[in-house]
Protein backbone atom coordinates (compact mmCIF):
# COMPACT_ATOMS: atom_id res chain seq x y z
CA UNK A 1 0.00 0.00 0.00
CA UNK A 2 1.18 3.22 -0.44
CA UNK A 3 3.02 5.06 2.15
CA UNK A 4 0.92 7.98 4.07
CA UNK A 5 2.69 10.75 6.21
CA UNK A 6 1.12 11.47 9.30
CA UNK A 7 0.57 14.87 8.06
CA UNK A 8 -1.55 13.73 5.25
CA UNK A 9 -3.72 11.52 7.50
CA UNK A 10 -4.16 13.64 11.01
CA UNK A 11 -7.25 15.37 11.81
CA UNK A 12 -7.56 19.25 11.57
CA UNK A 13 -8.32 21.09 14.97
CA UNK A 14 -9.83 23.98 15.84
CA UNK A 15 -10.26 25.50 19.20
CA UNK A 16 -12.61 27.40 19.86
CA UNK A 17 -12.71 30.30 22.94
CA UNK A 18 -16.00 31.74 23.31
CA UNK A 19 -14.69 33.50 26.53
CA UNK A 20 -12.24 35.57 24.71
CA UNK A 21 -13.85 34.89 21.08
CA UNK A 22 -10.96 33.88 19.29
CA UNK A 23 -10.21 30.32 17.26
CA UNK A 24 -6.66 28.34 16.87
CA UNK A 25 -5.88 25.86 14.57
CA UNK A 26 -3.81 22.59 15.32
CA UNK A 27 -3.21 19.60 13.93
CA UNK A 28 -3.88 15.55 15.57
CA UNK A 29 -0.28 15.46 15.61
CA UNK A 30 2.27 14.51 18.58
CA UNK A 31 5.50 12.58 18.95
CA UNK A 32 6.26 10.88 21.89
CA UNK A 33 9.43 8.85 23.19
CA UNK A 34 9.49 5.80 23.27
CA UNK A 35 9.24 5.51 27.05
CA UNK A 36 6.14 7.05 26.20
CA UNK A 37 6.09 10.78 27.17
CA UNK A 38 4.54 12.91 24.97
CA UNK A 39 7.34 15.65 23.52
CA UNK A 40 5.21 17.82 21.36
CA UNK A 41 1.32 18.24 20.35
CA UNK A 42 -0.03 19.84 17.45
CA UNK A 43 0.92 22.01 14.77
CA UNK A 44 4.62 21.86 16.17
CA UNK A 45 5.35 18.26 15.47
CA UNK A 46 5.22 18.76 11.49
CA UNK A 47 8.50 20.46 11.30
CA UNK A 48 10.01 17.70 13.34
CA UNK A 49 8.48 14.73 12.02
CA UNK A 50 10.89 14.01 9.51
CA UNK A 51 13.59 14.53 11.62
CA UNK A 52 13.00 12.55 14.37
CA UNK A 53 15.26 11.54 17.25
CA UNK A 54 15.67 7.41 17.23
CA UNK A 55 14.09 6.86 20.61
CA UNK A 56 10.70 8.54 19.52
CA UNK A 57 8.01 8.04 17.31
CA UNK A 58 5.33 10.79 15.46
CA UNK A 59 1.87 10.33 14.64
CA UNK A 60 -1.31 11.04 14.54
CA UNK A 61 -4.25 9.83 17.06
CA UNK A 62 -6.82 10.72 15.34
CA UNK A 63 -6.69 9.64 11.86
CA UNK A 64 -10.24 10.17 9.37
CA UNK A 65 -11.83 12.02 12.05
CA UNK A 66 -12.18 9.00 14.34
CA UNK A 67 -10.22 8.41 17.22
CA UNK A 68 -7.36 5.90 16.58
CA UNK A 69 -5.03 5.95 19.84
CA UNK A 70 -7.40 7.26 22.94
CA UNK A 71 -4.78 7.60 25.20
CA UNK A 72 -2.31 9.66 22.92
CA UNK A 73 -5.23 11.64 21.92
CA UNK A 74 -6.44 12.24 25.07
CA UNK A 75 -3.03 13.62 26.28
CA UNK A 76 -3.36 15.63 22.85
CA UNK A 77 -6.42 17.24 23.45
CA UNK A 78 -5.40 18.23 27.57
CA UNK A 79 -2.37 19.64 26.06
CA UNK A 80 -3.97 21.80 23.16
CA UNK A 81 -6.96 23.34 25.86
CA UNK A 82 -4.21 24.12 28.51
CA UNK A 83 -1.94 26.33 25.45
CA UNK A 84 -5.21 28.09 24.97
CA UNK A 85 -7.42 27.96 27.74
CA UNK A 86 -5.06 28.32 30.33
CA UNK A 87 -4.63 25.96 33.44
CA UNK A 88 -8.35 23.84 34.32
CA UNK A 89 -9.94 25.22 37.23
CA UNK A 90 -10.66 22.73 40.28
CA UNK A 91 -14.18 22.67 38.30
CA UNK A 92 -12.49 21.90 34.98
CA UNK A 93 -13.74 24.18 31.86
CA UNK A 94 -16.75 24.08 31.99
CA UNK A 95 -19.37 22.71 29.27
CA UNK A 96 -17.70 21.90 25.94
CA UNK A 97 -19.06 21.46 22.48
CA UNK A 98 -17.11 18.77 20.59
CA UNK A 99 -18.41 19.29 16.42
CA UNK A 100 -17.16 15.92 14.13
CA UNK A 101 -17.64 16.39 10.34
CA UNK A 102 -17.09 13.17 9.88
CA UNK A 103 -20.16 9.91 10.17
CA UNK A 104 -19.85 8.26 13.70
CA UNK A 105 -20.85 5.32 15.37
CA UNK A 106 -21.71 5.37 18.68
CA UNK A 107 -18.74 4.22 20.09
CA UNK A 108 -16.75 6.64 17.90
CA UNK A 109 -18.95 9.16 19.03
CA UNK A 110 -18.44 8.28 22.95
CA UNK A 111 -14.73 8.25 22.48
CA UNK A 112 -15.16 12.03 21.73
CA UNK A 113 -17.30 12.65 24.88
CA UNK A 114 -14.81 10.78 26.83
CA UNK A 115 -12.00 12.84 25.59
CA UNK A 116 -13.22 15.94 26.41
CA UNK A 117 -14.43 15.28 30.17
CA UNK A 118 -10.56 13.67 30.57
CA UNK A 119 -9.47 16.72 28.94
CA UNK A 120 -11.02 19.05 31.23
CA UNK A 121 -14.60 19.85 30.21
CA UNK A 122 -17.10 19.82 32.71
CA UNK A 123 -20.18 18.98 30.52
CA UNK A 124 -20.07 17.84 26.79
CA UNK A 125 -21.96 18.73 23.83
CA UNK A 126 -22.12 16.82 20.74
CA UNK A 127 -22.85 17.90 17.13
CA UNK A 128 -22.28 16.85 13.47
CA UNK A 129 -22.99 18.25 9.89
CA UNK A 130 -26.95 17.23 11.12
CA UNK A 131 -27.08 20.50 13.15
CA UNK A 132 -31.00 21.06 12.21
CA UNK A 133 -32.44 24.92 10.62
CA UNK A 134 -28.98 25.50 9.64
CA UNK A 135 -29.38 28.14 6.66
CA UNK A 136 -27.58 26.25 3.80
CA UNK A 137 -24.43 27.81 2.38
CA UNK A 138 -23.82 28.89 6.16
CA UNK A 139 -19.94 28.62 6.91
CA UNK A 140 -19.16 25.82 9.61
CA UNK A 141 -16.98 28.32 11.88
CA UNK A 142 -19.99 30.34 11.78
CA UNK A 143 -22.46 27.24 12.50
CA UNK A 144 -19.50 26.71 16.08
CA UNK A 145 -19.99 30.05 16.78
CA UNK A 146 -23.42 30.28 16.71
CA UNK A 147 -23.86 27.79 19.34
CA UNK A 148 -23.15 29.63 21.76
CA UNK A 149 -26.47 31.19 21.39
CA UNK A 150 -28.32 27.80 21.79
CA UNK A 151 -25.86 26.58 24.67
CA UNK A 152 -25.49 29.40 27.12
CA UNK A 153 -22.93 27.65 29.19
CA UNK A 154 -20.41 27.22 26.36
CA UNK A 155 -16.98 27.34 27.16
CA UNK A 156 -14.88 26.43 24.57
CA UNK A 157 -15.60 24.31 20.99
CA UNK A 158 -13.55 21.43 19.77
CA UNK A 159 -13.98 21.46 16.01
CA UNK A 160 -12.51 17.88 14.03
CA UNK A 161 -12.30 18.50 10.49
CA UNK A 162 -9.87 18.15 7.41
CA UNK A 163 -8.52 20.99 5.31
CA UNK A 164 -7.41 18.92 2.69
CA UNK A 165 -9.57 16.19 2.17
CA UNK A 166 -7.93 14.99 -1.06
CA UNK A 167 -5.40 13.23 1.02
CA UNK A 168 -8.42 11.31 3.07
CA UNK A 169 -9.92 10.23 -0.27
CA UNK A 170 -6.60 9.12 -1.86
CA UNK A 171 -5.66 6.51 1.33
CA UNK A 172 -9.38 5.24 1.70
CA UNK A 173 -9.07 4.25 -2.43
CA UNK A 174 -5.36 3.03 -1.26
CA UNK A 175 -6.96 1.30 1.28
CA UNK A 176 -9.60 -0.18 -0.23
CA UNK A 177 -7.38 -1.62 -3.06
CA UNK A 178 -5.29 -3.63 -0.52
CA UNK A 179 -8.34 -4.94 0.91
CA UNK A 180 -9.47 -6.42 -2.98
CA UNK A 181 -5.83 -8.02 -3.15
CA UNK A 182 -6.87 -9.24 0.23
CA UNK A 183 -10.05 -10.57 -0.33
CA UNK A 184 -9.19 -11.94 -3.76
CA UNK A 185 -11.21 -9.39 -5.50
CA UNK A 186 -8.49 -7.45 -6.88
CA UNK A 187 -9.18 -8.26 -10.77
CA UNK A 188 -12.70 -6.91 -10.09
CA UNK A 189 -11.33 -3.63 -8.28
CA UNK A 190 -9.01 -2.76 -11.53
CA UNK A 191 -11.95 -3.79 -13.84
CA UNK A 192 -14.06 -1.13 -11.51
CA UNK A 193 -11.75 1.08 -12.26
CA UNK A 194 -11.38 1.18 -15.89
CA UNK A 195 -14.29 1.29 -16.15
CA UNK A 196 -14.54 4.90 -14.31
CA UNK A 197 -12.08 6.07 -16.50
Amino acid sequence: MEKFTPSELCADIKIYDYKKKVKYDEKSLVIFEKTGKMIKAGKECEGMLYTLPANSIGFSPIVLGRVSDYTCAEKMLKQMLCRYLGKASFAGYGEGLIFVHEKLNEVEMKAYFDLLYQAGAKNVVYADESVKGIPEGTPWEDVIWGMKNTYKNLRFAVEITKEQPMDYLRYSLAQLAENCKRWGLEEEYNQRVLERK
